[in-house]
């Protein structure tokens, strides 16, 4: 793994692409690895990061929750499953609600692949994430 990845909080493979995603923990990055050769594909740093998570991968984006704060960081994939570039920020609105300390922590995707579920360690509630205009 890069030298700049201070922790990795989970590592999740995509068989289209042959990428290893991995949240960056408290390092604010996330890391695309091609799983064959092991070298970097991609790599993005998450201005105002908390600390970077859990990862769910769809059919057109991966999801990352940052546990510290109430929103997901979305990388759209092109139909092959490699990043096309675009990364932006998902606000986890209605049912969620960012705890103090310790907040989204899980996220997978759910039958029919329109939605993920975020489940809140300091508060043992999972709440459905709509990412409405954004890839999934």
């Amino acid at each position: 793994m890069a030298a700049e990845t201070t922790a990795a909080s989970e590592v999740l493979c995509d068989a289209r692409s042959g990428l290893l995603w991995v949240p960056g923990g408290n390092g604010g990055d996330i890391t695309a690895y091609d799983a064959e050769p092991g070298a970097e594909a991609f790599r993005v740093v998450v201005a105002d990061a908390g600390f970077l998570n859990d990862i769910a991968l769809t059919r057109q984006a991966v999801y990352v929750t940052d546990s510290f704060t109430d929103a997901l960081t979305v990388v759209a994939l092109d139909g092959a499953g490699r990043p096309v570039g675009q990364v932006s920020s998902l606000l986890l609105t209605g049912d969620y609600a960012q705890p103090e300390g310790f907040g989204a922590n899980g996220i997978r995707e759910l039958p029919g692949g329109d939605l993920v579920l975020v489940s809140g360690r300091s508060t043992s509630r999972s709440c459905a994430v709509c990412p409405v205009g954004h890839p999934g």
